[in-house]
């Protein structure tokens, strides 16, 4: 990875946005809107993934329960992997 890439990267974490988009993954869940909120969750985990957020174990959590309602179990069961790895390395 270039260091410009890395530098980018970093540029676009930011806990405010990432709260923005669990909340907007959160009403998308209620609404049964699933598809949208699995486009919110995965957003709030790249503005806020875990090397700087200590709760992105529930984010992983709120996505695999998004696929889980899409029936969209390979999907699931590969970000109950990550929460495992991100919840045992914290």
């Amino acid at each position: 990875m270039s260091v410009f890439l890395l530098r980018l990267s970093r540029d676009y974490m930011d806990m405010d946005k990432c709260a923005e988009e669990r909340e907007k993954g959160n009403q998308a869940f209620k609404d049964m809107k699933y598809p949208e909120a699995v486009q919110h969750y995965t957003e709030a985990l790249r503005r806020g993934p875990p090397a700087i957020n200590p709760e992105a174990h529930k984010l992983y959590s709120n996505l695999s329960a998004s696929y889980a309602k899409l029936c969209a179990y390979p999907e699931g069961v590969k970000v109950r992997i990550r929460e495992v790895i991100c919840c045992t390395n914290a």
